[in-house]
């Protein structure tokens, strides 16, 4: 894979680089989106700042669900764990992302998970007596803390 933009295909660059420097194409998650026209790399650079700020919305998410679902069924726990597996697997999206040692894809990332903080920290949740479900890190995007009130 070759152009004027840069050669190759890689999924890492020795330290952190961005593409102009290096002259390597970055591979994005999968062998079909290599980054190696300026254009793509623009949008893999949105991407990588969406999939940062939909990473806090996932955690948002599971904790809506969970405030919804505390006193029906508990069959409806298999939501949260879907949300959960996709929200997961968003995570470990993003470390690879960030493995790639892209510099633009990290300011991205990192920019994307910021704003995606700002915007959904503050949100409203419905109000809940048992559950309060917490993040971490992106990688390991979040844990069941069961504190009793």
């Amino acid at each position: 894979m070759s152009s004027t933009f840069c050669s190759g295909g890689k999924v890492m660059q020795p330290g952190f680089q961005t593409t102009m420097q290096s002259g390597n194409c970055i591979i994005f998650l999968f062998s079909g989106f290599v980054l190696d026209e300026p254009w793509k790399y623009g949008v893999g650079i949105l991407l990588a700042f969406m999939m940062g700020l939909s990473n806090e919305l996932f955690l948002y998410l599971r904790r809506w669900v969970a405030a919804q679902i505390e006193n029906k069924h508990k069959l409806w726990r298999i939501a949260i764990c879907a949300i959960y597996g996709a929200h997961m697997t968003l995570a470990y999206w993003l470390m690879l992302l960030v493995m790639t040692y892209e510099t633009l894809i990290f300011i991205a990332i990192v920019l994307g998970l910021a704003a995606g903080h700002l915007l959904f920290q503050f949100a409203p949740l419905p109000k809940t007596d048992t559950h309060n479900i917490q993040g971490s890190t992106p990688c390991c995007g979040g844990s069941w803390d069961h504190i009793s009130k």
